[in-house]
């Protein structure tokens, strides 16, 4: 049997994004929503800025660790 691979260590991203529009006193907002393909887990966004900067984080995490040297090179 495999053991899961740790998102931190694994370099693939899959998710399915979901956007949708929503009327409030001050205009239309939109919303979103990102469901990781493997596991199900759902993060909410109540604005584009939170996801960008959701997507930012996971892809600094892998560049860290892909650039990162090796012990002992």
């Amino acid at each position: 049997m495999s053991t899961p691979t740790s998102p931190r260590a694994n370099p693939y991203r899959s998710y399915l994004l979901r956007l949708w529009r929503v009327e409030t006193g001050g205009g239309t907002v939109w919303r979103a929503s990102l469901e990781t393909v493997g596991t199900g887990e759902r993060h909410g966004f109540a604005q584009l800025h939170a996801l960008y900067s959701f997507l930012d984080a996971e892809t600094r995490d892998t560049d860290a660790n892909l650039t990162r040297p090796s012990p002992g090179a």
